[in-house]
Formats: structure tokens, sequence, C-alpha cells
């Protein structure tokens, strides 16, 4: 359930935003977020929360409801078995990292390849 996060991105990652994470399980992948950043993403979501369109709400249940706090410590991550049994990580499997501007994604080998073709 521990990911290891490759050297490069952890020193990114660490000097630029300390070691604070949040973890939120999309529909085939985790989505790694520093807290910094992800706090942008909720005030954009609170906003988006006045609305009166039921759809718009549902979809901001589904994040927040996905999301969990974590933290990259001596380069690893603590995965969650429930988000990690949610986008098909399995223990022991190598998963791949994909790097996305302030946040990185982990994805099931499996899934990637399905995705990427």
């Amino acid at each position: 359930g521990r990911f290891n996060v490759p050297a490069k991105f952890k020193a990114i990652f660490e000097e630029q935003y300390g070691s604070n994470i949040v973890i939120c399980s999309k529909k085939n992948y985790l989505m790694i977020s520093p807290e910094k950043e992800w706090v942008k993403t909720e005030e954009k979501l609170l906003a988006l929360n006045n609305s009166e369109d039921e759809n718009e709400k549902e979809k901001i249940r589904a994040v927040f409801q996905n999301s969990t706090y974590g933290e990259i410590k001596s380069g690893k991550i603590s995965l969650p078995q429930k988000q990690r049994e949610k986008v098909g990580i399995k223990v022991k499997e190598e998963a791949v990292l994909i790097g996305m501007a302030t946040s990185f994604e982990i994805w099931s080998q499996d899934e990637w390849a399905k995705y990427s073709g």
C-alpha cells in the first residue's frame, strides 16, 4: 500500500510544496496534489456549490467524498486501500506515475495500458 515517489518528483514536490498532499481517486487513477494546490481546487468547487444545478453538486460531492489527506514520508506515500481498490492498483504491483504540472497521477499498469493504448 506504499508508493515510492521517484527522487526527482519527491525533491521538486517537497521543495515547492512541503510533504502534505491530498489523494483523490478518479475513475481510473489516483490524483496526488500538494495540499497548497488542493486548497485552490476546493475554493473553485465551493464557488460552484452555490449552483442550483444538481449535476454540478453531485460532481462536487464525488470529489470531496473520494479525497483524503496524506503525506510524503521518506519518499513514500501510503495509499489507502479503499482508494487503491477503486482504481485497480494491487498490492506489490508496479504502478505508473504520470506527472501533471502541479500534481501527478498514479495508475495501475492495466488501466494505464487500456487508456494509453
